[in-house]
């Protein structure tokens, strides 16, 4: 029946249904969804925060403060194994002073990705140096800076900020005893809407 040139005319190699680009961008969004939700809701433990920065169709960076780094080993078994690949961390490690930082951060954290982001001209800095940065996608009126120190005091710096539309930079002159030995310090930068109570980090 086969060589029946009628027959297999009537009967072509039959092909895959077409997927409809529209479902299959409904997918990936949904994917990247659930990712960003998966991040937000881990529990990684005490003095712990991860966050989603960017999500593709494959990849998903995530950077995060914690004072265990096998909290961050765990989230990345984790994560590949309910969404089949590894994702991209960076971690910032912290001393327990600054755990609160951790737990506030936690507590504001939403399931989007950040639009603002910080870059440092060196993230080791000598004693009497300058500790220079710059902001980008400062959507919002309202940006804080704060340097916390290792016993974990908080200190404004935002009126060193030199702002100019979406963008900014500042420096900070960081004096320490030449004799200690490296200390950790982390530098925050909050965006809003509205204007930021300071104490609310505290």
């Amino acid at each position: 029946i086969a060589d029946d040139p009628v027959l297999a005319a009537k009967q072509p190699d039959k092909k895959p249904d077409p997927v409809d680009s529209g479902v299959q961008i409904t997918r990936e969004v949904n994917s990247k969804d659930e990712r960003l939700s998966w991040v937000r809701a881990y529990q990684g433990g005490e003095c712990f925060f991860a966050r989603a920065v960017s999500v593709g169709e494959a990849k998903t960076s995530i950077e995060g403060i914690g004072a265990n780094a096998e909290a961050f080993v765990r989230l990345e078994k984790d994560f590949k194994k309910r969404f089949g690949f590894e994702p991209q961390i960076e971690v910032r490690k912290i001393v327990n002073t600054q755990c609160g930082i951790a737990t506030f951060l936690s507590g504001i954290a939403q399931e989007t990705l950040p639009e603002m982001r910080m870059g440092l001209d060196n993230d080791k800095i000598k004693s009497n140096e300058r500790l220079k940065g710059t902001l980008t996608g400062l959507s919002k009126p309202n940006v804080v800076l704060y340097l916390v120190d290792n016993e974990g005091t908080i200190h404004q710096f935002d009126r060193l900020l030199k702002r100019k539309d979406q963008e900014g930079s500042f420096g900070i002159k960081l004096v320490e005893l030449k004799t200690r030995s490296p200390l950790p310090q982390l530098v925050l930068a909050l965006s809003s809407d509205n204007p930021v109570k300071a104490a609310a980090l505290r």
